[in-house]
């Protein structure tokens, strides 16, 4: 059988050629060759030696030149003068068409080495796209991290040091106030409302951490003071009673009152003031508005602002108490009954045709134990506002639109 060989040069495919003109043109042991019956392309040093005749034509060209009519010739080079060996023509005339050969089968070395270089900078084109990735990823991480260490340090860590800064430095006072300023800081621990004055801490945190723990030392502290007859403490007694939602205190309007009477017993004008409140709506006592008046009264006298404006307040609708009673009588027509409930019937009896009932109705008598006078409401609201009360202030900006 025919063989025909190939080899490759220069990224062609060159061929058809015949053992012998093959062997002829010396090609190097790693020139890549193939023929018919191989399955791939081989270098020359393993191309095995020719073992079957080259006058056979192969099958393989039999079925091409069936298929398409023309067959393949070689065109051999001409033999030189000198040496007398023939070498074929690199360039082979072809009649029309090459030898079909499968693409996966045609694999020369400057084809093998594009394919490689290809490979290789498909290969760093990936490289540089896992480094930017990864990049990516880093900076990312960096940026998350620092932005949760931003939000540690701003709403964490730097609001705990300022308020364990502020609690410190109260701590302080605490322990090295006097008595005055012990108390002062006292009433401001029991506070639903205390202004410490931290920047940037919350007042709430600091009642939370430093206040909550001392309320009932605060609280002895002033009650103890109360006890000993100090008219401040027992003022500020009375106001924890009467104020729950100022203090954090459970309220109780007669101790409240008590504490009230106290200090006023011992010249204190607040204390009069709150126990002319406490008369005036029956808070912790019988309502009694001319002991409300008297409070009152002494309070103002004593230049209190409080006790100037519900002075003020009182002169301007005036006050009457009760004073007795009588009775006053009623007809009832159509058996309708009483109109009040308690009234007394006195007799029925008619009315031309119509009958009716007699009722009798008790009826309050008043007097007037402080009359209305907007003059003299004037003139203790401006004392009281020149003193600062701004309800005072209101009350006369009221007055004169």
């Amino acid at each position: 059988m025919k063989i025909v060989y190939f080899y490759a040069k220069d990224g062609k495919k060159i061929g058809p050629l015949n053992r012998e003109q093959l062997d002829d043109l010396h090609l190097t042991p790693d020139t890549l060759v193939w023929h018919y019956g191989l399955s791939g392309w081989i270098p020359y040093k393993n191309l095995p030696k020719q073992a079957v005749k080259e006058d056979e034509e192969s099958p393989f060209d039999k079925f091409c030149a069936w298929l398409k009519g023309k067959k393949k010739t070689t065109v051999k080079a001409e033999t030189p003068a000198k040496t007398g060996v023939e070498k074929p023509v690199e360039q082979v005339a072809e009649t029309t068409e090459k030898p079909a050969v499968d693409k996966q089968e045609v694999v020369s070395a400057p084809v093998a080495q594009k394919s490689e270089e290809k490979r290789e900078k498909t290969r760093r084109i990936l490289k540089k796209i896992l480094i930017g990735f990864l990049i990516f990823i880093g900076v990312a991480a960096v940026a998350f991290g620092g932005i949760c260490l931003y939000g540690y340090l701003k709403y964490e860590y730097i609001p705990e040091k300022r308020l364990n800064e502020a609690c410190a430095d109260l701590e302080t006072k605490w322990a090295e106030a006097d008595s005055y300023e012990k108390r002062a800081m006292a009433v401001k621990i029991l506070s639903k409302k205390a202004e410490w004055g931290y920047e940037d801490v919350p007042d709430s945190d600091i009642d939370q951490k430093f206040s909550v723990p001392k309320r009932k030392a605060a609280f002895k502290l002033i009650e103890d003071g109360a006890y000993r007859g100090d008219s401040w403490c027992q003022f500020q007694m009375g106001q924890f009673y009467g104020y729950e939602d100022t203090y954090h205190v459970t309220i109780n309007y007669t101790k409240a009152a008590y504490w009230w009477k106290e200090a006023a017993m011992n010249g204190h004008l607040g204390g009069y003031d709150n126990l002319g409140w406490a008369y005036e709506y029956g808070q912790g006592v019988s309502k009694n508005m001319t002991k409300a008046i008297e409070c009152y009264r002494i309070s103002a006298e004593g230049n209190d602002d409080y006790g100037l404006y519900n002075m003020g307040r009182l002169y301007e609708t005036g006050v009457t108490v009760p004073n007795g009673y009588h009775y006053e009588q009623y007809r009832s027509y159509h058996g309708n009954g009483p109109k009040y409930s308690g009234d007394i019937f006195v007799r029925s009896g008619w009315d031309d045709w119509d009958s009716y009932e007699v009722y009798k109705h008790r009826v309050t008598d008043y007097k007037v134990i402080l009359p209305k006078d907007m003059n003299k409401a004037r003139a203790y609201w401006k004392k009281a506002a020149a003193l600062g009360n701004e309800n005072a202030k209101e009350k006369l900006q009221r007055v004169f639109e």
